[in-house]
């Protein structure tokens, strides 16, 4: 039997810490699950049916699996006071934003470098969902009081690089006079942040490059110089760098603090010289590696001192826009294990907007409910084949009970896990208590014995835990991803 439970744990992919937990019995196709430390298989088999307080006891021991997240867990609050400037970035999600803009204010809703969303006046309900991943066009559906307002198509990302156009180079990008440029990265390598130097090219006279040389920061000027600081930054954790030309004096800050200045370090712009990122010469600065650039902005005649301060030492963001306001592409998950990885953008509002209400959903690879919404009487049917053929043994029926004493008697007995569907389809998936995920099945398949499962033993036996679906419900739940390879868009349907 010790065998067989060894066998099993691998199979079902339980964590070892758990040694021994997963016991198949002989006479019955159902998982028994409990902890048998101290005891022999069988000495533990007559504990467990034997003594009243098994139950809670052996629960107790072993809530390895995570319980779910109810739905309004996973609507994030966004643009709160407390967060002015520090929200974090987001990837493949839907944003909620109830608001009010009063008459002849203008606002917008900034997502990324490459989107803006102009705000009207008046009181409404606006809903975004973005999906991007690298190397493939992305896609933004914006509606307005329910009715689709906007539909692009987002440009395909898939570097760390960045190069303007010569035009740009030459009246944005000024790199001779006073300007601000502020990077957000993390990295455990070196390369260049940014630079201003010529395309393809060798280091010449006066190209310009902030990079990381030795795990610390360096502002080059061809053949004029260099400026560097003591800090380490290849550290692998998340770190904001801003480089300020003003009056004659250049300024490195990071994290907030200064860490290196120089007077009179400056010079002219060469005519053909572009304004790159992670890149520079084709001899200097190396390209960026082992890290990700999250963040690039560029305002060409420099933040005022005022602003500066303020937004170095509490992280408000400045009034003034920048010229560009880039982001890097390193797919990243940012709902802390619960979306998919995709490329993030940081939702920022601009302009005098009393936010009702505002949250951030993750874009989820289920079409949760197209699938709750698509039950009938084949669906039902295949749940209870599933139902009969594995979830009796442990959690019975009203006619006859289960093997089990911890497992949910769904006849009489309350959820611990959550009773809707997505609660119940996360116990599926993820597992709980002493039940391991339920990986063998599709997302269809899941959602087909959750309907057995409540149609035929909740509803007509303990109907205080039934869960009504209502409309507003199914709209509460996360919404699909659009662009998945087809193989994963099959596998999720089925």
């Amino acid at each position: 039997m010790i065998h067989r439970a060894i066998t099993n744990m691998k199979k079902y992919n339980i964590p070892s810490k758990y040694a021994a937990q997963a016991i198949r019995l002989p006479s019955f196709d159902g998982i028994l699950l409990g902890m048998v430390r101290g005891f022999s298989s069988l000495s533990w088999l007559c504990w467990m049916f034997m003594s009243p307080l098994a139950s809670k006891a052996l629960l107790a021991q072993s809530n390895g699996y995570p319980p779910s997240k109810r739905v309004d867990a996973l609507m994030m609050p966004i643009f709160e006071p407390q967060y002015s400037g520090k929200e974090p970035s987001r990837a493949n999600f839907r944003l909620f934003l109830h608001y009010q803009l009063p008459a002849v204010q203008e606002a917008r809703l900034h997502l990324g470098p490459e989107v803006s969303l102009r705000l009207l006046t008046g009181h409404h309900v606006l809903s975004v969902e973005h999906e991007h991943s690298p190397g493939k066009e992305g896609r933004l559906v914006a509606t307005l009081d329910g009715r689709e307002m906007l539909k692009l198509a987002l440009p395909i990302q898939d570097s760390n690089r960045f190069e303007s156009t010569l035009e740009d180079a030459q009246n944005i990008f000024r790199m001779d006079a006073s300007y601000t440029a502020s990077v957000r990265f993390q990295t455990t390598g070196e390369g260049t942040l940014f630079s201003k130097s010529a395309p393809d090219a060798k280091w010449s006279p006066n190209a310009k490059a902030l990079f990381i040389r030795n795990g610390r920061l360096v502002y080059d000027i061809g053949w004029l110089g260099a400026m560097d600081s003591d800090a380490t930054v290849n550290d692998g954790q998340p770190h904001h760098v801003v480089l300020q030309v003003r009056d004659g004096e250049t300024r490195l800050f990071l994290d907030g603090k200064p860490i290196a200045s120089k007077e009179g370090f400056s010079a002219k712009d060469e005519p053909l010289h572009r304004f790159k990122i992670g890149h520079s010469a084709s001899d200097f600065g190396l390209d960026w590696k082992d890290g990700w650039i999250q963040e690039v902005r560029f305002w060409k005649e420099g933040l005022s001192e005022d602003h500066l301060k303020a937004w170095l030492e509490s992280e408000q963001e400045p009034l003034d826009l920048p010229n560009l306001s880039w982001q890097g592409a390193l797919p990243q998950e940012t709902f802390d294990g619960e979306g998919t990885e995709g490329l993030g953008v940081i939702p920022r509002l601009e302009g005098n907007v009393d936010v009702i209400k505002a949250w951030v959903q993750p874009l989820s690879e289920v079409d949760h409910a197209g699938l709750i919404a698509g039950w009938d009487a084949t669906s039902l049917e295949e749940g209870e084949k599933i139902y009969q053929g594995l979830c009796v043994t442990c959690h019975g029926t009203a006619q006859q009970p289960g093997f089990l004493p911890t497992a949910l008697k769904f006849h009489e007995g309350d959820f611990r896990n959550g009773h809707d569907p997505y609660a119940m389809y996360q116990t599926l998936t993820h597992g709980y208590g002493m039940m391991v995920p339920q990986g063998q099945y599709t997302p269809r398949q899941k959602y087909a014995v959750i309907q057995y499962i409540r149609e035929a033993l909740v509803r007509p036996h303990h109907r205080e835990q039934y869960f009504d679906v209502s409309p507003a419900y199914l709209a509460s739940l996360p919404r699909p991803l659009k662009l998945q390879d087809p193989a994963v868009v099959e596998e999720n349907s089925e």
